[in-house]
This record gives C-alpha cells, structure tokens and sequence, in this order.
C-alpha cells in the first residue's frame, strides 16, 4: 500500500506527479514490482 504523503510533498506541490507515475504505476502496469524514493523532509514521524 502506498500512501501518498510517502511521495508527496507541499515542498513539491506537484513536482512529485512524474516521480509516481515513473516509479509506480508504469512499473505495476508492466507486472513489475514498484519501487518508490520517498519525499524529503518525509520522515515517517507522526
């Protein structure tokens, strides 16, 4: 499950459209396993 506050960043704004579309659905959409860099600043903190 990806949640997309793991690729999205307000730093971004929508900088990180390419990155998910790259890095997740093509790769899924090839029967690949998906692979993602999180945003920075992301740091799974609560």
């Amino acid at each position: 499950m990806l949640h997309l506050d793991d690729i999205a960043s307000h730093e971004e704004l929508f900088g990180w459209t390419g990155r998910l579309l790259s890095q997740v659905i093509e790769p899924l959409g090839r029967g690949e396993t998906a692979h993602y860099s999180r945003a920075k600043g992301v740091t799974g903190a609560l």
